[in-house]
Formats: structure tokens, C-alpha cells, sequence
């Protein structure tokens, strides 16, 4: 997995040529590449959204959240160069005691008709994050642990795509 620098102010802009060599490489070795997008567009955000075969949009379940998703996966559809898988993922959920989403017409209303992963509210997922353990190992009957595998079974599903390439 990749992530996006810390530093706000001292980001590199990478060319699309470089960042093709890096995945090509690295897809020799893995048969996945997550990459955590930072929120600022650089030069090679649209040629690697365009490679990829899935996008995960997330977001918490607060209306400005919802809002954010929605404004962002309208984005990527009106990008023709797109034509990976988009789902949103709406995070930080809160479960009633039937299983239903809390604000789930929020929810329906805001994303609409967009394919969509809830993953629940889950105060050991926030003490595995702050230890680095993974939650499926330290807590597996955790009811997040669901919803996290889902997410899974879909990036794993699009590994049966065939690869694309950057630019």
C-alpha cells in the first residue's frame, strides 16, 4: 500500500512516467496495489484513476461526509477516461440494534442509487489502528471485521480483471 505524503507543503509532484515504471515494477511482485490518494489533484491523479480497475470512495456518515462522496464519485463518472468499478465507503457508521444503519436515509438520499459499503462504528477498530494490529486478528468476531471483508472480497474480485497500464 501507498500512501500520500504527511507533509502538505513539501509534496513532489511525480511524472506519470515514473509513477508507470513504480506499479509496473511492483506489479511484477503483487497481485494488488492500494494507493491512498491524497485530496489535491496532481499531474498523474486522472491517468492512474484511468489505469486502475476499482475505486473506493470513503467518507464518514455525517452529512458533509456523505456530501464529499457524492460530489466526488459524480466526479469520477463524468471522467470518460474512468471506467474502473466505483463503490462508496461510508465509514464510522452506528448500528441500531437490528442491524440497520443509523441515518440510512441520509445515507440512500445523499449517494442515491451508488453501489455502496457501510462499515460500522467500532471502538477496537480505533484501538487497532492506534496499535497497528490488525482488527480480523486481534478482535475476529467483531461485527466490523464483516463489513471490512467485504470491501476485500470486492478488491479481490477485480484482480480477476485484466491489468491495465498508466498513460
Amino acid at each position: 500500500m501507498l500512501a500520500a505524503s504527511r507533509s502538505r507543503f513539501h509534496a513532489r509532484d511525480l511524472s506519470v512516467e515514473a509513477l508507470s515504471a513504480l506499479f509496473d515494477r511492483m506489479a511484477q511482485r503483487y497481485s494488488t496495489i492500494i494507493i491512498d490518494l491524497p485530496l489535491s489533484v496532481h499531474s498523474w491523479t486522472l491517468p492512474l484513476l484511468a489505469a486502475s480497475k476499482g475505486i473506493l470512495v470513503t467518507g464518514l456518515n455525517t452529512i458533509p461526509g456523505l456530501r464529499q462522496i457524492e460530489e466526488t464519485m459524480r466526479a469520477l463518472r463524468e471522467e470518460a477516461t474512468i471506467t474502473a468499478e466505483l463503490r462508496a465507503v461510508v465509514n464510522r457508521c452506528d448500528v441500531g440494534l437490528l442491524g440497520k444503519v443509523a441515518r440510512a436515509d441520509h445515507v440512500a438520499r445523499i449517494l442515491g442509487e451508488a453501489k455502496r459499503f457501510c462499515v460500522r462504528h467500532s471502538a477496537v477498530a480505533v484501538e487497532c489502528v492506534n496499535v497497528g494490529s490488525p482488527i480480523a486478528l486481534a478482535y475476529p468476531s467483531d461485527k466490523s471485521v464483516k463489513d471490512i471483508a467485504a470491501i476485500a472480497a470486492f478488491c479481490a474480485r477485480l484482480n480477476s480483471a485484466p491489468r491495465r497500464s498508466i498513460g
